[in-house]
């Protein structure tokens, strides 16, 4: 197993929540899954932060023998959602089913003044 990599990010409330990430590796017949939950032991995700690829929330946008870029977007209106230090991670599954996480880390919520309805 990979020890994965922490990374935190600042979510914005109200805005989309748009990552790009490039890693090592071919992601040719990948599936890559993200959730994010405000402790470690909940049983249920927060809502509209559980992504899968390739179409509910994460892309992989290219794909070549020695790297591949993946994107997560997360929608505003799921951003609002992130209300406390939350964590999250990232796991990769191969064809065979082999899992691996690459990325884990907090996600810090930010509030801003505008707010549109």
């Amino acid at each position: 197993m990979t020890t994965p990599a922490t990374v935190n990010f600042t979510v914005h409330q109200g805005a989309r929540f748009f990552k790009t990430f490039t890693v090592a590796m071919d992601l040719t017949g990948y599936t890559i899954h993200m959730e994010a939950r405000e402790g470690v032991n909940d049983t249920d995700p927060i809502a509209g932060w559980d992504l899968s690829s390739p179409s509910n929330g994460i892309s992989i946008t290219a794909t070549g023998a020695s790297s591949s870029t993946f994107t997560v977007d997360v929608a505003h209106g799921s951003t609002v959602n992130i209300i406390r230090t939350s964590y999250y991670d990232i796991m990769f599954i191969d064809g065979s089913g082999n899992r691996d996480y690459f990325f884990q880390g907090i996600l810090t919520p930010d509030t801003r003044i505008t707010q549109v309805v």
